[in-house]
C-alpha cells in the first residue's frame, strides 16, 4: 500500500508525504500545538504589524 501511495505521489508530489496513521497522529498533534501557540500570541502579533501595502 505504501508503494502505491509513493507512486501516486510522484505524479503530484505533496510537500510532506505522511505514511501511516502514527505519522498522521504525530503531525496532527504538532500542528494542534502550533495553532494553540499562534492563537495565544495572536493579539500581540497583530498589534505589532503594519498596514498592508496599498491599504488605506
Amino acid at each position: 500500500m505504501a508503494v502505491q501511495c509513493i507512486l501516486t505521489a510522484v505524479e503530484r508530489p505533496p510537500a510532506h508525504l505522511l505514511l501511516g496513521s502514527d505519522a498522521l497522529s504525530l503531525v496532527t498533534g504538532k500542528l494542534d500545538d502550533l495553532r494553540a501557540l499562534l492563537l495565544q500570541w495572536e493579539s500581540t502579533t497583530r498589534s505589532t504589524g503594519t498596514a498592508p501595502v496599498g491599504a488605506s
